[in-house]
């Protein structure tokens, strides 16, 4: 019991620098691959609508959300 309890502290221990080493452009292309890969189960013009919808790259991401944020200032 107690080494399960400090296999899993270690496990944590060792996982969270990977956690916070991912960068927002990580996450937002990771998130951007998972969506495109459920519109590759659809067929013919909904594919590639779906496909359409997650083509924008992170640049382009980051400077259309900082200009909405910049809008309410």
């Amino acid at each position: 019991m107690f080494s399960s309890k400090l296999a899993s502290f270690a496990l944590v221990v060792t996982a969270s620098p990977l956690l916070f080493a991912c960068t927002s452009q990580d996450l937002y292309e990771a998130t951007q691959e998972n969506r495109l890969q459920e519109c590759r189960k659809l067929y013919g013009a909904q594919r590639e609508e779906c496909e359409a919808q997650y083509q924008k790259s992170y640049d382009t991401y980051e400077r259309e959300r900082n200009e909405v944020i910049n809008e309410g200032k």
